[in-house]
């Protein structure tokens, strides 16, 4: 039998003795002032039990009984409707159940002769003491409703009940009922029980008082409305109410409650943990319906913040979870007639919210199902069920509906099936909905140009969202109506609700971690687009150059103030003051890319402060490909000759470099930073050709950074390395399988295993002879070898001056902490070998370079707070200059490139003009781009 359906006969059973104990409330009355000198009767009763052992005994013995007893055999006859003691002991034995409700009773000895029930209700009673159902071990399901009881250790023998209920006694501690395994449902209501926690698992199996009901319902009220503020005081209070009754189960449901109501707060740190508490109880008490719940909440935060496989995984457990609970995951309505609505209710709301994250993901189609399935669930649930709840399920299941049709290019059937939600949410009086359906609505209408009813219809969604406090709705809203003044070229309205928006969105940062403020930029990264955009319209060069800086890798800005601790360095985004001051500091001409719809943006900022704009139309110069495919076929082209990507190295060229080739410096020497943008980070830019076949980097002296900003705090993170000085260098060779340094074999010590594939790294023949050569010149020891471990490293890094590391670099999140990049070190006892980002990124650097000459280790997930891998790590971890590859490098060229870097680097004192000198002296020996142009520098020249 499912776990669905178990809830449901549990719930089934529950109804029906409450509305037998609501006919017996006035009777049970009359049997308080019974019971004087029962004591002494029951012990005689007890102790004749030891000699009669059937019923017919029992009745036989009548004249020899106490008086209760003596009316307990009477009651029992009158029951079976008969007084002759064999016969009653025939249609008893013949019967597995037996139900008496207000029978004038207070001794139960005679029960103990029944041993053949399964089923047995007693409701009405002033029975106190319950040992003789000791005996009792058949029973399956026990209703001991409305007696006296105070003392339930006896019921504890009985380990085949499934059902006990044991409603409206005196019972204060029910910690001996642990032993009762097979129980599916306890219910302990209108009892004195000094603390609520379930002595079984999962604890959802006991049913307690509901000390917070009226309160949590009027939170719930709250809520529907849209008052969440009020809503969410509300369901703190109820908080408090079951902490302070030790309903452990009830407070997890109002935790959830509370983090879904941040959710609409746009309050997502304080979701996050909150939901996260609930789900720890939950798991805690074996809850499985109420983690399922707690995960579709968490995976609706996640949806909010971007951070759509997260979502969709906490999704697909929650899944399975309702799976495990209703095998054929349906609700057979001839089963559920008039029951248990709430699983009908949490799995309609995971479809939604799986809906919901599908269409995030571009899968229109399994949107679509899921969508359909979760309003088909929502309207299985009876109109009288809790306050609006199949009209709330529907309004919000069509209003997905809509949109996925939407997305799916059906307008006419997306506005007519969000209508449908619109008037539903109307009539409920379901605000937040509605303004969701309203922005839809208006979404819709802009893409088929209709722009100014699109306007006024977002308008109506702005007013309901401001009155709510959705932060996050604001936001969307305020970004549509800017997108809409745009397409209309209403340029300055467009301007300054766009600047409304971004101002919306930065308010929802504060309080969240690194990992989820990326997420949420990179879902709002569009609104600075759209006002760059608006402003470049406008000519107002400067200040699209400031919303351009002010929109990237902000999460990344926050990371590296965080190690000025004692001096926290200003953070706001810079104006074009201070842009301009940066490249003054820098000595640098500054060229920042913002790739905008199908344009190139750039803006080049001089040392003098001067700058210049220029825009290109980017599909005008390709066919039939994107940028994106451009710069992936460049890359794959140097890897597989005889096609060496010549032409696509100077389409780039023609791309990026000749619109602004005039405002490049003519000195080779003085810098350039490229502050890239998504798919550019990519790009080789020392190895762009012109028309003259002539690659970049033999022109211009380059180095890149993810963002204006970055150069600042760069510069001062150089400025505090300074003061420590350390004097040391780290230089760490590629760890191998130590049976190849000494002739001694202990156990064939493995490499790294590659955490995707399972199989063991291959050694990077030239690493060693690449990490010794430095050392020498550096005057310092390598670490080689099996002596390579994670502790080893760690033990001296972050007193290190020069980190240089050779060693194979991942691309992937190894460890699952949602930051990718890990370098290979040698295992261990202790660890299995990795160096990973999330770990680089809790140290505290004071090296003034770090090179990973290893794969890839430029590489990562690139958003638009830029490259999340190694090198931000490393950055924010305090250094202020870090070389990193592009791509997969060849042991020889990089050896030699290496060492002809630091011997540059030792005459110059310019890490820039150094590695341009590397490259250069390489590029002779190795003339190929693949074998020289893969490091880039990021950060400090100097």
């Amino acid at each position: 039998m499912s776990q669905v359906n178990k809830i449901k006969s549990v719930l089934f059973s529950k109804r029906r003795f409450t509305l037998a104990y609501r006919q017996v409330g006035v009777a049970i009355a009359t049997f308080l002032v019974l019971g004087l000198g029962q004591s002494s009767a029951l012990k005689q009763s007890v102790q004749a039990a030891e000699n009669y052992r059937t019923f017919a005994e029992w009745c036989q013995n009548r004249s020899r009984l106490s008086e209760s007893a003596k009316q307990t055999v009477d009651v029992l006859l009158q029951y079976v409707g008969t007084t002759d003691c064999d016969a009653a002991q025939e249609l008893l034995s013949a019967n597995p159940s037996l139900s008496l409700t207000q029978p004038p009773i207070t001794d139960l000895s005679p029960f103990g002769s029944l041993t053949h029930l399964t089923n047995l209700t007693l409701v009405g009673t002033q029975v106190t003491d319950v040992t003789p159902l000791a005996n009792l071990t058949n029973l399956t399901y026990l209703v001991l409703g409305f007696n006296q009881i105070n003392d339930v250790t006896p019921l504890a023998k009985l380990t085949d009940l499934t059902y006990l209920s044991l409603t409206g006694n005196q019972i204060t501690e029910i910690d001996s009922l642990g032993t009762l395994t097979k129980l599916r449902n306890l219910t302990l209501l209108q009892n004195p029980i000094q603390s609520k926690v379930c002595p079984l698992q999962p604890a959802n199996k006991c049913i307690f008082d509901n000390a917070g009901q009226d309160l949590y319902v009027q939170a719930e009220k709250q809520f529907q409305e849209g008052n969440f503020q009020t809503a969410l005081n509300s369901y703190n209070q109820v908080l408090e109410v079951y902490q302070r009754e030790s309903d452990r189960l009830k407070e997890g449901d109002t935790l959830n409650r509370i983090g879904d109501t941040y959710v609409n707060l746009s309050n997502y740190p304080q979701a996050l943990e909150t939901y996260k508490q609930a789900l720890a109880l939950r798991q805690e008490l074996g809850d499985l319906p109420g983690v399922s719940v707690t995960l579709t909440g968490l995976a609706a935060a996640y949806e909010r913040l971007g951070r759509y496989p997260k979502a969709l995984t906490a999704l697909e457990e929650a899944l399975a979870i309702v799976r495990e609970q209703d095998e054929n995951f349906q609700l057979r309505l001839d089963e559920a007639a008039g029951g248990f609505w709430e699983l009908p209710k949490e799995q309609a709301t995971l479809l939604n919210n799986l809906a919901l994250v599908h269409n995030r993901l571009g899968q229109h189609e399994k949107a679509l199902k899921s969508a359909e399935e979760a309003l088909a669930t929502f309207r299985l649930i009876p109109e009288a069920y809790g306050t609006n709840t199949k009209r709330y399920g529907e309004a919000i299941s069509l209003n997905t509906l809509g949109v996925t049709y939407a997305e799916l290019g059906q307008t006419e059937k997306a506005l007519a099936v969000l209508q449908q939600a619109l008037t539903i949410a109307r009539e409920i009086g379901d605000r937040a909905t509605e303004a969701q359906i309203l922005n839809h609505i208006g979404e819709v209408l802009s893409k088929t140009g209709q722009q100014s009813e699109a306007i006024s219809i977002f308008q109506q969604a702005l007013a309901i969202r401001q009155e709510v406090g959705d932060r996050a709705g604001i936001g969307a809203t305020l970004n549509n109506i800017g997108v809409a003044y745009l397409k209309s070229q209403q340029y300055s309205q467009a301007e300054t609700q766009l600047f409304a928006a971004v101002e919306a969105w930065e308010s929802l940062r504060p309080g969240l971690t690194d990992e989820n403020k990326v997420s949420l930029a990179e879902r709002q990264n569009q609104t600075y687009s759209y006002l760059q955009e608006t402003l470049i319209a406008q000519n107002k060069i400067e200040a699209a150059l400031e919303i351009a800086e002010r929109g990237r890798a902000r999460a990344f800005i926050e990371l590296l103030a965080a190690n000025f601790a004692e001096n926290p360095p200003d953070i706001n985004p810079p104006n074009i003051q201070k842009i301009k001051q940066i490249a003054q500091e820098q000595n640098a001409t500054l060229v920042q890319y913002s790739l905008v719809n199908d344009n190139i943006y750039t803006w080049v900022i001089q040392p003098t402060g001067e700058v210049a704009f220029r825009n290109v139309e980017v599909s005008s110069l390709l066919e039939n490909q994107t940028l994106a495919q451009l710069v992936k076929n460049t890359r794959d082209g140097l890897f597989i000759p005889p096609f060496y990507p010549g032409e696509e190295l100077q389409k780039l060229h023609q791309i990026l470099i000749d619109p602004i080739a005039d405002l490049l410096p003519q000195d080779e020497n003085k810098r350039i930073v490229f502050i890239p943008q998504k798919e550019l980070f990519l790009v080789p830019f020392v190895a762009l050709l012109d028309e003259n076949e002539q690659y970049l980097v033999q022109k211009h002296t380059l180095l890149t950074a993810p963002a204006i900003q970055v150069l600042d705090l760069t510069r001062q993170q150089r400025e505090r390395n300074k003061q420590t000085n350390p004097q040391h260098s780290l230089i760490v060779g590629f760890p191998r399988d130590p049976g190849a340094i000494n002739d001694l074999i202990l156990g064939n010590p493995e490499m790294p295993k590659n955490p995707e594939t399972g199989e063991t790294l291959m050694p990077l023949k030239g690493a060693e002879a690449e990490a010794q050569q430095i050392a020498e010149f550096l005057n310092t020891d390598p670490i080689l070898g099996v002596e390579a471990t994670k502790n080893k490293v760690l033990q001296s890094i972050e007193a290190s001056r020069i980190v240089h590391i050779a060693t194979h670099g991942l691309l992937e999140d190894v460890v699952g902490l949602g930051v990718p990049g890990a370098l290979a070190l040698a295992p261990s006892s202790e660890d299995r070998g990795f160096l990973t980002s999330s770990e680089i990124l809790d140290l505290n650097l004071n090296a003034e370079l770090v090179v990973l000459s290893a794969c890839d280790t430029g590489q990562g997930d690139i958003k638009s707070d830029g490259v999340i891998g190694l090198s931000r790590s490393f950055i924010a971890a305090g250094t202020p200059s870090i070389i990193v590859t592009l791509w997969k490098i060849p042991d020889d060229a990089t050896a030699f490139l290496m060492n002809e870097f630091y011997q540059q680097l030792d005459s110059t004192g310019d890490k820039a003009v150094a590695l341009r000198q590397a490259m250069l002296a390489t590029m002779e020996q190795f003339p190929d781009p693949e074998n020289w142009a893969a490091p880039t520098l990021i950060g400090e020249a100097e």
